[in-house]
Parts: C-alpha cells; structure tokens; sequence
C-alpha cells in the first residue's frame, strides 16, 4: 500500500511545485492591486477632503459685538469649493503667557449651518471652560484659538 502511495505522490510533486508557484504569483498580484487601490483612495482622500479643510479659515476671540453672557466671536470662512454640511470645533483657550488649555472637551462647538463656498458664518459663543477650572477665569479674559476641527461636507 505504501508503494502505491508514494508511486502516485511522486507523480503529483511536480504538479503540486507548479501549482504552488502559480498561487503564489496570483497572491502577490492580488496584494500589488490591492496596494494600488489603496494608494489612489489616500490619494483622493487627500485631494477631496484635506485640501478642501485647509481652505476654512476659523477664528475665535473676544469680541465687542457680542453680548456679555456670550463674549466669544467664533467666525468660519469656507474659502473652499465645496458645500460645508456640519462642523465641530474644538477650541484652545488660555491665560495670557500661560501653556495649559483652560477650554476642555465640553467646549466644543459644533453646528450644522449650511455654508456654501466664498461665504461665511459668524456666532457669538459663551466660552465653556474645563470643569475644575477655577470659576475666576472668566471666559473674555482668555485667548482663544482653534485646537482643531472636523468639517463634514456634502
């Protein structure tokens, strides 16, 4: 029985190498498409969605055309060429020649005012700082500044 076994594997080791080697030229072309695709998609991604967020101009600051119970002046410019459907902005707020960030994670701001390209959206915020910040901190004392964004356009 053995005999029989070992007379057939010999035939079949040629074909089993030549498979081998097929499949693995068929798995390596697959990983290389796959890697292209790959490569076109961050591509895009880069074209139609980062180079579009670098084109919003964000500003925050204490301002004197807003109230006094809502001091800070957030004002968003979409000088890019697509429709901006929502964004939330994560604002920076600190004392004057101080690093810490006084403005935590319940600051954000955040709205889903339609803003067409070359136009604007100006609104006048409370300026929420950090819980266990010390309540003396009064929000139009501070500087203001964007910490980062996330726009989502249509």
């Amino acid at each position: 029985m053995k005999k029989i076994i070992n007379k057939y594997l010999i035939k079949f080791i040629p074909i089993i190498k030549k498979t081998s080697r097929t499949l693995l030229i068929i798995l390596i072309t697959f990983i290389l498409i796959g890697l292209s695709i790959w490569g076109i998609n961050e591509i895009y991604v880069f074209q139609t969605i980062t180079k579009q967020k670098n084109s919003i101009d964000i500003s925050i600051k204490v301002s004197d055309s807003c109230e006094q119970n809502f001091p800070i002046s957030v004002t968003i410019i979409n000088n890019s060429n697509r429709v901006i459907k929502n964004i939330s902005i994560y604002p920076e707020a600190r004392r004057e020649g101080y690093s810490k960030n006084l403005a935590g994670y319940n600051s954000k701001i955040e709205t889903d005012k339609i803003i067409i390209p070359n136009n604007g959206y100006k609104v006048c915020w409370k300026g929420v700082l950090d819980y266990g910040v010390d309540k003396t901190y009064k929000p139009e004392n501070l500087k203001w500044s964007v910490g980062s964004f996330n726009v989502e356009f249509e």
